[in-house]
């Protein structure tokens, strides 16, 4: 299952070792996290905001244009940063 995110700091907690949190509960969360991604073999992939498909399901001021794309498309690809097309 690969499952993407759009919040850099969650990302590289989740997937760094050794990186500090000082909130405790918040370290808690983390450790859960990168538990049940190794636990369940999921790729997790950072995407920024413009590409995330869900930000008009959980942000009033996002557009559901690339939704409504893909959508009406059937297409969505996630590539490598170094291989992805300039934006326009």
């Amino acid at each position: 299952m690969v499952v993407t995110i759009d919040n850099r700091p969650i990302f590289d907690h989740t997937m760094g070792d050794g990186i500090v949190i000082k909130d405790k509960r918040m370290a808690i969360d983390m450790l859960l996290v990168h538990r049940d991604i190794k636990c369940n073999n999921i790729c997790l992939r950072w995407v920024d905001t413009g590409s995330m498909l869900a930000d008009c399901l959980t942000k009033l001021s996002a557009s559901a244009g690339l939704l409504l794309d893909v959508f009406r498309n059937g297409l969505y690809s996630l590539v490598l940063e170094a291989s992805a097309p300039e934006k326009l």
